[in-house]
């Protein structure tokens, strides 16, 4: 699937907790642990207890990525028109959403109401006039591109 190794790509991956800007921590494909603890069905799935001990694998790492991700398209699915974005365009959605949150996400009332009005133009300027553009540079820059052609980048 395109929209994982594109979000394997701009997070990076990370075998051991750290911290990145805005002090959260962080560990595999740019997974919030702070924000996102890891469930008992998580755990269970990935034969662990915990990740004191030994770091996290790259197949965990995906594994936990693949479900994120699928959570996050099932609250994007609802909240903006799905059915109408390029491949491409959901996925710019999913990946700016997996670093920022769904609400963050859907805060952004600008891009939101871009996307709801079919202007790509707009909502790929919207992106790049966030504050979470600024942090990310190039991943910002590529998104916002993918957003308006609604092709790969």
């Amino acid at each position: 699937m395109i929209m994982i190794e594109q979000l394997q790509s701009h997070e990076g991956f990370k075998s051991d907790f750290f911290f990145r800007h805005f002090s959260s921590q962080v560990i595999g494909y740019g997974r919030k642990a702070s924000n996102r603890t890891f469930s008992s069905v998580e755990l269970l799935m990935l034969g662990r207890e915990d990740f004191n001990d030994k770091p996290m694998t790259k197949e965990e790492a995906e594994m936990l990525l693949v479900n994120d991700v699928k959570a996050i398209i099932a609250l994007l699915e609802v909240r903006i028109p799905w059915y109408k974005l390029s491949p491409a365009r959901k996925a710019t959605c999913v990946n700016m959403s997996y670093s920022i949150g769904v609400d963050k996400f859907l805060n952004q009332t600008a891009l939101i109401d871009a996307l709801n009005d079919g202007d790509y133009l707009q909502a790929a300027a919207e992106l790049l006039n966030t504050r979470w553009a600024d942090t990310v540079g190039t991943r910002a820059e590529d998104l916002a591109l993918q957003l308006n052609s609604g092709s790969w980048q």
